[in-house]
């Protein structure tokens, strides 16, 4: 893990600039950038940069096509509640297509969604928060 962490710090975490722009590619993370650089500086009062919060990823569908689900366990169980996955178009980090969204949304429990968030990256609630939180809102609502 070592040369990992010295990679990802190295010439004042430039490895970080370079993700967010290929993930997010027109996303401005002037903002944001420095905030994500604090808290690698500062570990102990932040959750490792392998951390996930807020959010539960889905496995690439590359994962599920070579023995999906026999190969889960890293990434966890399918959610037996309905759930809403958006995914930006823009997103560098996990380039799918429409066939590949159907194919997330047809893994998922019945009255889920799988949707996409025009002209977004990887970071939508960043992104595009307003949007984002509406179509929680209305997912949530439908549910209900």
């Amino acid at each position: 893990m070592a040369i990992a962490e010295a990679v990802v710090a190295a010439d004042d975490f430039a490895f970080i600039n370079y993700l967010w722009s290929t993930w997010s590619p027109g996303y401005d993370a002037s903002e944001d950038l420095p905030r994500v650089k604090d808290c690698l500086r500062d570990r102990p009062t932040c959750p490792p940069p392998w951390a996930t919060t807020g959010q539960r990823s889905t496995p690439p569908v590359s994962a599920r096509s070579r023995g999906w689900p026999s190969r889960a366990r890293p990434w966890g169980s399918i959610p037996s509640q309905p759930t809403l996955y958006l995914h930006g178009t823009q997103d560098g980090a996990n380039a799918i297509d429409d066939a590949n969204l159907a194919e997330i949304g047809g893994l998922l429990a019945k009255g889920s969604e799988a949707a996409w968030v025009e002209g977004a990256g990887h970071f939508l609630l960043l992104e595009k928060p307003a949007e984002v939180n509406h179509r929680i809102l209305q997912f949530l609502e439908a549910k209900i």
